[in-house]
């Protein structure tokens, strides 16, 4: 009897049963399909242009440096002590300026003690440690060097402190061949004692094409860093050409890249670890100058060449610089009275500028 679907009650005849299950069979077989459709991969249609290549790395594309608001520490052989190890309100007033890196010389006659008391101070100001080492000029540079580096060991534990190759020895005719077997002969002993250390040089008194390309053929290991100093004119100078002569610190810079790029295939890092207008100012005991040039107690002058000068380091950007110098100098940051000087008071606003606000100037082409 064939059942009254009406009054079926939900039961299903066979051949219902095969229609829903044909029904469901259908469903299920189109669900599948479109799951797979989904979680296949499916990529556009390529573009015929070639995609664009990752640019290399290069030092001017790069943020500017916080190191180039550098300063040198004096600690004169003459000296018995320094401003910036007695005094903590200059000390304070270095921190206030933003102070990064400072540089300390090792100086003959100096004692260990007030060494090791020189690199605490550059500890207790935050700032990032450059030492001079000896070098070919001093009589067995190698024994000195090396109680220097397992001072500075002791003193700063695992930061990085970055240590210069002699200072200026170009100055003082040594041949960039002696200059390099020196420090072949030294610096891989230095780097047994601390390997996280970063070695500089050659340090030239000023920008040098032909003697950076001999410091890099010959060196081995090469330098972690590149340095060279940037004065631009005499004390007896105008102070217009003084302010132009900043300019040639992009050529110089951009140069020594090309020197190193033609050398040895790679730009390495540029230090400029001394700078200011002048370097013949003599100071004498009393803070004052031997001469007034007009330039170095003229504040309108010394904040804006310090301006310009900084400007011009952070477009072209350097990997760090030190102002010379700190204390005990005709051209201090902070004065015999721990106050900040025109000089300090204009490194201060370009780091607020520069850093802080990150208002950094265009790179330098």
């Amino acid at each position: 009897m064939t059942p009254n679907p009406q009054k079926s009650g939900g039961n299903f005849t066979r051949k219902q049963l095969a229609v829903l299950f044909a029904i469901l069979g259908i469903v299920l077989a189109i669900v599948i399909i479109s799951v797979s459709i989904l979680r296949s991969p499916h990529q556009p249609a390529p573009i015929s242009a070639a995609p664009s290549p990752t640019p290399s790395p290069s030092p001017t594309s790069n943020p500017v440096s916080p190191l180039i608001f550098g300063t040198n520490m004096s600690l004169l052989a003459s000296a018995t002590t320094d401003q910036m190890l007695d005094s903590p309100a200059t000390q304070q007033a270095l921190q206030q300026i933003h102070v990064q890196m400072i540089r300390m010389p090792v100086r003959p006659g100096v004692p260990e003690t007030i060494e090791i008391k020189a690199a605490q101070a550059i500890k207790k100001i935050g700032a990032v440690p450059l030492v001079i080492l000896n070098g070919p000029l001093v009589p067995d540079p190698l024994a000195v060097d090396r109680r220097v580096v397992q001072d500075m060991q002791q003193v700063f534990g695992n930061t990085t402190v970055y240590y210069e190759f002699g200072n200026e020895e170009d100055l003082q005719g040594v041949p960039m061949q002696r200059y390099t077997a020196s420090w072949n002969a030294i610096i891989p002993q230095l780097k047994q004692i601390d390997p996280k250390a970063h070695f500089i040089g050659p340090v030239s008194y000023k920008y040098d094409r032909t003697n950076l390309t001999a410091f890099l053929q010959q060196t081995h290991p090469q330098p972690n860093e590149i340095s060279w100093h940037e004065y631009v004119c005499g004390y007896k100078s105008q102070a217009a050409p003084c302010t132009a002569g900043i300019d040639a610190w992009t050529d110089h810079i951009r140069d020594a890249r090309d020197a190193m790029q033609q050398t040895i295939g790679r730009t390495l890092p540029i230090m400029i670890t001394e700078w200011n207008y002048a370097p013949d100012l003599n100071v004498l005991p009393n803070g004052h100058v031997t001469t007034n040039d007009g330039k170095h107690d003229n504040a309108a002058f010394m904040s804006a060449w310090t301006e310009k000068a900084l400007q011009t380091l952070a477009a072209n950007r350097v990997f760090a610089s030190m102002q010379y110098a700190a204390t005990n100098t005709p051209l201090p940051l902070i004065g015999l009275d721990d106050s900040i000087t025109p000089q300090g008071a204009a490194f201060q606003r370009m780091y607020q500028h520069i850093i802080t606000n990150k208002q950094a100037p265009p790179p330098a082409t």
